[in-house]
C-alpha cells in the first residue's frame, strides 16, 4: 500500500485498489495485470506530476479476491474496528480496467459530477460516454467497501481485445490480449477521476447508512447472491 497524504483533509481518503493475485494457475494479465499495472502508474504519475490532493489517496493491491475477497475484506475489517471506515470517502476499483468508455458509481448523488467530468474527457477521448453509469455489483474487491455503505466510483465499460473473454480464469489470459492505448487510458481517467475527487470541495455522495445499504442491495436484486455467499447480515 502506498499513500498521498491529503494537503487540505488528510483524515478524509480516498481508496484506489484492486487485486494483485490471478485465478489458480491462470496467468492473469487482464485479470488482474491491467488493473494492477494501472494503479501502481496511477501513482508514479501523481509522484512525477507532483499533482495536488486535498484529501488523502491510498493506492491498494489487494491479495486473495479470486478466493473470497480476502484482502479487501479484512481492509475492511479493519476500518471497522478502529473507527477509520468514517475517512473513507470513496473506493475505486480497477478489476479488469482496460480502455474504459465511462465512469460509474453505486449511487446516483455522483452522477451529475461524473457527467461533468466525461464531458471534459470527451475532448480528448471522443468515443467516451458523455452519460455515466450508476450500478450495484458484486465478486470484486469494491463489494466490502459497498456493504460498508462506502461510495464506489470508478471506471467502466472496458474494451478487450479479441478474444480475451474467452480466456477468463485460464492459462491463456496472456500478455496478448494486452492493449497500450487500453493502459494509457486507465492511467489518464483514473488519474483525473481521483484529482477531481480528491479536490473537489463538495464530495459528491455520503455514505450510505446500514438501512440504506440493505435497501440498495434489495433494489439491486443482490439479496439472493449475498445470502448464498455468506454476506447478507440483515435480517
Amino acid at each position: 500500500m502506498a499513500r498521498r497524504l491529503g494537503k487540505e483533509l488528510p483524515q478524509e481518503k480516498i481508496v484506489l485498489g484492486g487485486h494483485l493475485d490471478s485465478w489458480d494457475l491462470a496467468n492473469g494479465a487482464i485479470d488482474n495485470g491491467v488493473g494492477s499495472f494501472s494503479i501502481i502508474d496511477v501513482t508514479r504519475t501523481y509522484k512525477s506530476l507532483n499533482l495536488e490532493n486535498k484529501r488523502t489517496i491510498e493506492f491498494v493491491l489487494f491479495m486473495g479476491e479470486e478466493i473470497g475477497l480476502l484482502g479487501s475484506k479484512h481492509y475492511v475489517n479493519q476500518a471497522l474496528k478502529d473507527g477509520s471506515i468514517e475517512q473513507i470517502k470513496a473506493m475505486s476499483n480497477m478489476d479488469m480496467t482496460t480502455n474504459p468508455k465511462s465512469y460509474f458509481s453505486t449511487m446516483n448523488s455522483s452522477k451529475g459530477f461524473l457527467d461533468h467530468l466525461s464531458k471534459d474527457v470527451r475532448q480528448y477521448i471522443t468515443d467516451f460516454k458523455e452519460n455515466s453509469a450508476v450500478n450495484v455489483g458484486l465478486h470484486s474487491d469494491h463489494q466490502p467497501f459497498m456493504l460498508a455503505g462506502i461510495p464506489i466510483i470508478g471506471l467502466s465499460d472496458s474494451q478487450f481485445k479479441e478474444g480475451a473473454l474467452n480466456c477468463y480464469h485460464a492459462d491463456c489470459d496472456t500478455f496478448d490480449f494486452v492493449e497500450e492505448v487500453g493502459l494509457k487510458n486507465n492511467v489518464i481517467l483514473e488519474t483525473y477521476l481521483l484529482y477531481n475527487l480528491s479536490n473537489s470541495s463538495q464530495f459528491p455522495s455520503k455514505r450510505w447508512t446500514d438501512e440504506e445499504t440493505k435497501n440498495e442491495m434489495i433494489k439491486g436484486n443482490l439479496e439472493t447472491p449475498l445470502r448464498i455467499s455468506g454476506d447478507w447480515r440483515w435480517k
